[in-house]
């Protein structure tokens, strides 16, 4: 097992270069802490530390959430690694409404601005969820098919733009 303190060097060479590649490698070692999460130094350092360096990427860069995080986040199990990610996406994970609904339930997704949300069977139960999700207070951007966009009530699309969301339409 790789101790926290070579794990902070590896995260601090990782974190001063933004690129998806390194975000990746980020992910893994997140991942290979689960079990130290509650550790003092990593909540008071490597959190803290990872956070703010995270802060400085381009907010262009996406910083998906592993697909293994939203599995579990989406059954009810905390995922801390979830606050560092800004961005989603649905690929193949079985979901339904009560799943999406806890997945936005989580405080983690703070950081959260874009949504891809072109792979989920949408309702306007799910939408509205997504739409009043405290969680997702700094949410810019959602991509949706043009079919799901059909099926959405008119009074719900109007929420939109009330909100202020870009809403990327896709053929």
């Amino acid at each position: 097992m790789v101790s926290t303190a070579v794990d902070f060097g590896i995260f601090r060479s990782l974190a001063h270069h933004p690129e998806l590649w390194n975000w990746k490698k980020i992910c893994g070692f997140l991942d290979r802490l689960e079990d130290r999460w509650d550790d003092p130094r990593v909540q008071s350092q490597l959190v803290p530390y990872l956070s703010a360096q995270l802060d400085r990427w381009p907010d262009e860069l996406p910083r998906y959430a592993q697909h293994l995080w939203l599995h579990h986040a989406m059954r009810g199990r905390e995922v801390p690694q979830l606050q560092f990610a800004n961005a989603m996406q649905f690929i193949s994970q079985e979901t339904n409404d009560r799943y999406i609904t806890r997945l936005f339930d989580s405080p983690h997704l703070s950081r959260i601005t874009y949504l891809d949300l072109r792979a989920l069977r949408l309702d306007d139960n799910l939408i509205f969820a997504v739409l009043n999700a405290a969680s997702l207070k700094n949410l810019r951007t959602i991509d949706l098919q043009q079919h799901q966009w059909g099926r959405i009530s008119p009074w719900l699309r109007d929420e939109f733009a009330n909100v202020g969301y870009v809403c990327n339409i896709h053929g």
